[in-house]
């Protein structure tokens, strides 16, 4: 998506026509991203996106 089209959906994700957070199926932390990586090769274990995030 061309970053000229986020104003356009930052809009429907405010007007609540547009709910990113229902792709996500999992959160990991960056430390077990490695790991994830090389499930890839694998079936997938959820539907979704894996977000990996740094705690602190």
């Amino acid at each position: 998506m061309p970053a000229r089209e986020y104003p356009a959906m930052v809009r429907l994700i405010a007007e609540g026509r547009l709910a990113p957070q229902q792709l996500v199926g999992e959160v990991i932390d960056l430390a077990d991203a490695g790991a994830a990586l090389m499930a890839m090769d694998g079936p997938p274990a959820h539907p979704g996106l894996t977000v990996a995030t740094v705690a602190g």
